[in-house]
């Protein structure tokens, strides 16, 4: 059934920073089901970035990565090993006296461990282009528009770049529900900030008393980023550690 079967006292379990880290730190071989992604608007996004690459390239000279590029797929069996399916479908067998869990994003098999605890949260970006016609004049560079009480876009950005075209981005807070429920989507949340935007705009237009045509906005969605900030809940075993949920 195995291609083969790997046997260590540790293994890290997770692609986040943390995991990442104590691997680093420790000397302890890890699995990467998948890495952490940092959202592309976070200050320490670049930073962080940089320290994972030093880490992993540091992590695989010293062959702490195991089947580095090659997982498709990580879950827990029976008997609470670990089975490492590879982008060829071959299927490997970890053994450990203990495993660190650090995340449990493309992890399976940890049902029987998890605790019920609130529907897990995402931090939500959606991105988008703006065009203003006949000009960009009515919008300034950094201008927002917040919603403190809102969840569905809770802020709205606006951004000028170099080229002067304007790229807007807007910040949710969705929970698991809601996002298996289809309750927002870029369409929806397109739709708000559109609104808002108009708004905005014709409030400036009308305070300079401007005349002629009015401004045209047009938004195109470009992507979403989401970002999991809360996690699971799940119990120790003499075996499975959990870390950071």
């Amino acid at each position: 059934m195995y291609e083969n079967v790997y046997e260590y006292d540790s293994v890290v379990v997770g692609g986040t920073y943390e995991a990442l880290s104590r691997a680093y730190h420790d000397g302890i071989p890890i699995v990467i089901p998948s890495l952490q992604e940092y959202c592309s608007l976070s200050k320490d996004k670049v930073m962080k970035e940089q320290i994972l690459n030093y880490i992993i390239v540091n992590l695989g000279f010293r062959s702490l990565v195991l089947f580095p590029g090659k997982v498709s797929g990580v879950s827990f069996n029976e008997e609470a090993n670990l089975e490492i399916a590879t982008k060829k479908n071959n299927l490997f067998l970890l053994k450990a006296n203990t495993f660190l869990v650090y995340s449990d994003i493309n992890v399976d098999g940890l049902q029987k461990y998890f605790v019920p605890s609130k529907p897990i949260e995402y931090d939500v970006y959606d991105f988008f282009s703006l065009t203003v016609r006949p000009n960009n004049s009515f919008l300034d560079n950094d201008d927002s528009v917040s919603f403190p009480e809102e969840r569905f876009v809770n802020q709205i950005v606006i951004r000028k770049q170099e080229n002067l075209q304007l790229k807007v981005y807007c910040y949710s807070e969705i929970n698991e529900n809601e996002m298996n429920e289809h309750e927002y989507s870029t369409i929806s949340s397109r739709f708000v900030v559109l609104e808002a935007l108009n708004a905005k705009v014709l409030k400036k237009y009308q305070q300079n008393d401007c005349v002629g045509q009015r401004p045209f906005l047009r938004l195109k969605v470009e992507e979403r980023e989401c970002i999991q900030k809360t996690f699971r809940h799940y119990k120790d075993t003499d075996k499975i550690k959990f870390f950071n949920f």
